[in-house]
């Protein structure tokens, strides 16, 4: 996600916003994936819990969800 005049670390501030951000790509890419072909994903959706937990945000609905 980049925002057209901001720089990474404003972006990175609010840090919810970033991984919401995050997450809608990884949902959208994830979606578009063919369920007969066999796929490795180095980055996933679960990965998303992870970083929930090292910057201490809550869980959201979203997220449980995916």
């Amino acid at each position: 996600m980049r925002e057209e005049g901001k720089s990474i670390e404003e972006i990175r501030d609010n840090r919810r916003k970033f991984q919401l951000a995050v997450l809608d790509m990884q949902i959208e890419q994830e979606a578009e994936l063919s369920p007969i072909e066999t796929v490795f994903l180095d980055r996933a959706i679960p990965d998303a819990m992870a970083y929930y937990q090292f910057l201490n945000l809550d869980f959201d609905e979203k997220l449980l969800s995916a």
